[in-house]
């Protein structure tokens, strides 16, 4: 959560945001603020790919 603050509070310029982006990383920092976002651990995400391969394969 810092970079993406870090990032909020830069210049855009420096990171070469477009407004589009902008807009999305802060609807998305609102919505962590609020308590709404789920967070899962990279092998809990590993899994459910592989198990998306599985069915689709």
């Amino acid at each position: 959560m810092k970079k993406i603050n870090a990032l909020k509070e830069a210049d855009e310029k420096e990171f070469g945001l477009s407004a589009d982006q902008i807009e999305e990383l802060e609807r998305r920092l609102e919505k962590y603020h609020r308590g709404e976002m789920e967070f899962f651990s990279w092998d809990s995400v590993k899994e459910r790919i592989k198990a998306t391969e599985k069915n689709e394969g």
